[in-house]
C-alpha cells in the first residue's frame, strides 16, 4: 500500500516539474535536495514494484551516447557528469515502472493540479514571471515554459476522455482549456481544435467541450489587460 503513496508523489514532482519550479522559485539547494530526493524515490521504486517491465531501451541507448559526446567537450568536474548520468538512467528505469502501475484517472488528477497551477499564475500572480525572469505575457505555472504547459494541458484534455464521470470529465476539460489559452500557445489552439474535431466526430455529446473553450476564449480576451498578456498573440 506504502508503494502506492510513493508513485502518487513521483508522479507529482515529476509531471508537474516541482524541482526545475523550485529551482526558479526558492534556491538551487532546496531544488537539488528535492531532485535527489525525487531520484531515490524513483530508484526506491523501482526495487519494490512488482511485476518488472521491460526497460526502454531506444532510451537507455540514447542517454549513453548523449552522455558519452557530450563528455567529448566537458571541462567540469567528471564526477558531475557521471552523476547527471546515472540520474539520467533511474529516471528512465524508474518512471517506466511508474507509467505502467498508473492510471489514466490518477494521471488526469495530477496533470488538473498543474494546470490549475497555470490558471492561477496567470490570474492571481500575473508579475512573478517578470520578476523571475520567466517569459512575460504568457503563463505557465510549475511548468515555467509556457510550450511545455501547453503540451501538459493537451495530454490532460486526452486523458480527459477515459474519466467516466461525465461531470467530472467536463470540469476537467474546461480547466486544461482554460489554462492551455492562457499559455498562449498556438500549439495548444491548434492541437486542442484538432482533438476536439475528432472527439464530435466520434459523439456528438462532446460538442460541448468546443463551446466551452469558445467562451473561455471570448473572457480570456475581453476581460484580460492586454499589458500582463502578450497582445501579439
Amino acid at each position: 500500500m506504502r508503494i502506492k503513496y510513493i508513485r502518487y508523489l513521483i508522479l507529482i514532482l515529476v509531471l508537474c516539474n516541482i524541482p526545475s519550479f523550485l529551482l526558479v522559485y526558492t534556491n538551487p539547494t532546496l531544488s537539488s535536495i528535492i531532485s535527489i530526493f525525487t531520484s531515490l524515490l524513483l530508484l526506491i521504486y523501482f526495487i519494490l514494484s512488482k511485476p518488472k517491465q521491460k526497460p526502454i531501451v531506444p532510451f537507455i541507448i540514447f542517454t549513453i551516447l548523449y552522455f558519452t559526446i557530450s563528455s567529448f567537450n566537458y571541462y567540469g568536474f567528471e564526477i558531475e557528469l557521471i552523476k547527471e548520468f546515472l540520474r539520467f538512467i533511474i529516471l528512465i528505469l524508474g518512471i517506466t515502472e511508474v507509467m505502467y502501475h498508473s492510471k489514466y484517472k490518477e494521471l488526469f488528477f495530477i496533470l488538473l493540479f498543474g494546470a490549475i497551477s497555470i490558471i492561477l499564475n496567470a490570474l492571481v500572480f500575473p508579475y512573478t514571471n517578470a520578476l523571475y525572469g520567466l517569459v512575460q505575457g504568457r503563463y505557465s505555472g510549475f511548468f515555467l515554459n509556457p510550450n511545455l504547459a501547453g503540451i501538459t494541458c493537451l495530454l490532460g484534455i486526452a486523458i480527459s476522455y477515459t474519466v467516466s464521470n461525465s461531470r467530472l470529465r467536463l470540469v476537467g476539460q474546461a480547466i486544461f482549456t482554460l489554462a492551455g489559452i492562457l499559455t498562449l500557445s498556438r500549439t495548444f489552439i491548434v492541437v486542442w481544435v484538432l482533438i476536439n474535431i475528432l472527439a464530435v466526430l466520434k459523439d456528438r455529446k462532446n460538442l460541448l467541450v468546443p463551446l466551452v473553450g469558445a467562451l473561455a476564449l471570448v473572457l480570456v480576451i475581453t476581460f484580460t489587460d492586454s499589458k500582463l498578456f502578450a497582445a501579439d498573440r
